[in-house]
């Protein structure tokens, strides 16, 4: 028999077996019978691509019943993929962008009142910030000079308390300036020198820095390894300036 006589006699792919007997097609199973028990019949699962056998085919958090059942919001209807966990790709699963009275765990289903809710919104908080990126989707500050913190640890435990921020100048355009590289001119007695004359685009580059008053100074270890400067003050506290990275994604419009 030949090669290709042999490849058309074997069975066809199955997907695996969950249940005693895999039904995975539309026009499978009865309409009166729900396995996985979230509110849609084998038979309506079949013909929707989900599984008859699992009540949350994606794993986000919700059934397969919340997510095709139309949200009305904002005088439209919206549904969410119950084949993806997170319907609009911002990086947040489905379940985090519902809120807690229809199954999920955000506080609303639109935070910055945009008319558009969290799991088809790219920006849920409205900072313009994207969620993948933004330490906090949900909640967004107005622009302030400063920011007070107060962090309470045991002395005697000896470990060390992380602070995880980010920061964002009023303006956006500003957060360029970190990303460029400058080129100076030929100069041989200012405080920036350029001897060289390298190139274009090579010689200065902007780094942003936050200005820290703290109770306590970090060690000169830590001080060397976070890139931390002691700047001398008047303010009874020790103020420092700690280096800011950039995120790329908000270079990009992101």
């Amino acid at each position: 028999m030949a090669e290709s006589d042999t490849a058309s006699t074997a069975p066809a792919a199955r997907p695996a077996q969950i249940g005693p007997e895999a039904i995975r097609q539309c026009g499978d199973g009865e309409g009166s019978v729900d396995v996985d028990g979230d509110g849609l019949s084998d038979a309506t699962e079949n013909c929707l691509g989900t599984s008859p056998y699992e009540a949350d085919t994606d794993h986000d958090g919700l059934s397969d019943k919340a997510e095709i059942t139309p949200l009305n919001f904002g005088g439209q209807n919206w549904y969410s993929d119950p084949l993806s966990a997170d319907t609009n790709h911002d990086g947040l699963p489905d379940g985090t962008e519902w809120p807690t009275s229809a199954g999920g765990t955000a506080a609303s289903w639109d935070p910055d009142g945009d008319g558009v809710p969290n799991p088809w919104d790219a920006d849920n908080d409205g900072d313009g910030v994207a969620d993948r990126d933004d330490l906090s989707p949900f909640s967004a500050m107005t622009p302030q000079a400063s920011l007070n913190l107060r962090l309470w640890s045991q002395p005697s435990s000896g470990e060390y308390v992380y602070l995880t921020f980010q920061v964002r100048p009023a303006n956006p355009d500003h957060l360029r300036y970190g990303a460029v590289r400058l080129d100076w001119p030929h100069d041989e007695d200012g405080t920036i020198r350029d001897l060289e004359d390298a190139g274009p685009n090579d010689d200065v580059v902007i780094y942003p820095l936050l200005e820290v008053l703290a109770n306590t100074l970090p060690t000169e270890t830590e001080t060397a390894y976070y890139q931390i400067t002691h700047l001398p003050n008047t303010d009874p506290r020790d103020q420092i300036s700690i280096s800011l990275y950039l995120v790329p994604a908000a270079l990009a419009g992101g």
